[in-house]
């Protein structure tokens, strides 16, 4: 294990958010009280020290290996790095407590939109902007992680490789810079058109590029009270219906799409279900919450549809955007916690378990019942079946109960914070599932037991940080970091 050049990726890093808090830094000098000023330079210079102080201690290091070094980077990036990105919070005033700035922290680099804030009026641009550009870095190291903790062995059963252009492939490894170079430039001009998109259809800019960088990376964080049905503008809804889809669908198939690479596109039917999923849950809103949801504050047909449409939008890719207040209370819980456990796509910014997986799982389901039905049938059986698949199957069902059972550990941890069993299901889901806002959207404030997450205990708020951080890996490459063997390697 070369922990050197670990920590020589680690101090990119922190120049990385470094870099980031300069346009916060601009706005807090330019609007913003002299607590917000001094909070957000602190944080800017200390994290471009350590960075710099990171590099220059390890500029020997040599190359990482992407198997391993790289998921240390990654558990460096959502445990450690929250703790410079919280500073702000805590020096400027606006949270109270460092376990509800860590919170609100990996939140944002998690992309799961969980907030302490109960109120964004008032608060200062920079920290609004701040956050929001959280969850932009976060989706973009999201898409960076499945590169470092999946895609370097091709030999591993949880490798797609219908979802590998030849381009980002150099032999059984992938080149990182490759897969940064094909990533990076698609995920920038996404934002850059949603923000543009906003814009004309009428948003101001500011809550427009907070938006963007929200809707891109399926994070949900809001940059003002209330819900995007206040803005007024249906269009913008369609918007952000778009981009949530394209943000929830895996990036490179999208890339495929753009350069024309057809056999890849044919060849990964994931996006179809995602998006069959959000015409199918907007037909169910249309059927059943029409009606009720026409209530003065939607006054068109064309903003109902809108309105459903980025409802379903935004519980199918895990964004979690606050919609509309009464189209939310259509939806029954257990579909919120079905639609926030199932996620997206796989290779997107989207949480939960994914689609594809889900897929397998049920195909494999199928096939083992056929064969308990009918044991001599050749059609149940899983003789003939390449090793990969079988090896691949194995791989997914391990991780659906790894998964599950760490929701039931952490609903068990939240109910020992007043919470009842209702509620530390739903927070324990929309933590692990990162989909943070389905844990208020979902439930009425007479609910007994109920608390927001800037009413949970400190220790509660860490512990569903921690979720956070677990949804956001790759459980299988999580668990070697209790390996024994992967620490003596």
């Amino acid at each position: 294990m070369r922990y050197q050049a670990v920590a020589n990726i680690v101090g990119w890093l922190f120049l990385v958010m470094a870099a980031a808090a300069v346009f916060p830094t601009l706005t807090a000098l330019s609007n913003d009280p002299a607590a917000t000023q001094n909070a957000f330079i602190l944080m800017m210079l200390s994290s471009a020290f350590t960075g710099g102080g990171l590099i220059l201690a390890t500029r020997e290091s040599g190359p990482i290996d992407m198997r391993r070094e790289g998921l240390l980077v990654i558990a460096a990036l959502w445990l450690l790095l929250p703790l410079w990105a919280a500073i702000p919070f805590v020096l400027s005033g606006t949270i109270d407590t460092i376990a509800g700035a860590y919170f609100e922290a990996v939140s944002g680099l998690t992309t799961t939109g969980a907030t302490v804030f109960t109120e964004l009026t008032g608060q200062p641009e920079a920290i609004l902007l701040w956050r929001a550009e959280l969850q932009w870095l976060g989706g973009l190291a999201t898409l960076m992680a499945w590169a470092v903790l999946v895609a370097p062995d091709m030999r591993s059963p949880q490798f797609d490789p219908t979802l590998a252009p030849s381009a980002l492939q150099s032999g059984r490894h992938w080149l990182p810079r490759s897969v940064y170079g094909a990533i990076l430039p698609l995920y920038t001009g996404m934002t850059a058109l949603c923000f543009f998109g906003l814009v004309v259809t009428g948003l101001p800019a500011f809550d427009a590029i907070c938006l963007a960088f929200a809707t891109v990376s399926t994070g949900g964080f809001m940059p003002r009270d209330g819900s995007l049905v206040s803005y007024g503008t249906p269009a913008a809804l369609l918007v952000v219906s778009l981009f949530m889809f394209l943000g929830a669908i895996s990036l490179l198939w999208v890339r495929a799409l753009m350069q024309r690479q057809m056999s890849i596109v044919r060849a990964n039917p994931e996006p179809i279900w995602v998006l069959t999923a959000i015409i199918l849950l907007s037909v169910y809103l249309l059927l059943v919450g029409l009606n009720a949801s026409n209530n003065g504050t939607i006054v068109s047909l064309v903003e109902a549809l809108s309105v459903i449409l980025a409802t379903a939008s935004s519980h199918i890719t895990t964004t979690g955007f606050n919609v509309s207040e009464s189209m939310h209370t259509q939806l029954p819980l257990v579909l919120v916690l079905a639609l926030g456990f199932v996620g997206a796509g796989r290779y997107s910014t989207a949480g939960g378990v994914k689609f594809q997986r889900i897929g397998v799982m049920f195909t494999a389901s199928m096939r083992e019942f056929h064969h308990l039905v009918f044991p001599h049938s050749a059609i149940g059986s899983t003789r003939g079946l390449p090793k990969r698949t079988l090896a691949t199957e194995g791989a997914i069902w391990a991780n659906f109960f790894v998964v599950t059972g760490a929701v039931v550990l952490l609903a068990l941890v939240m109910s020992t914070s007043g919470l009842n069993l209702t509620s530390s299901l739903l927070a324990a889901v929309s933590a692990i599932g990162n989909v943070g806002p389905a844990y208020d959207l979902a439930q009425s404030s007479d609910i007994a037991g109920r608390l927001g997450y800037d009413e949970l205990p400190g220790p509660a708020q860490i512990a569903l940080a921690v979720g956070m951080v677990f949804g956001r890996f790759e459980v299988l490459a999580l668990l070697s970091l209790f390996n024994i063997a992967y620490w003596r390697s």
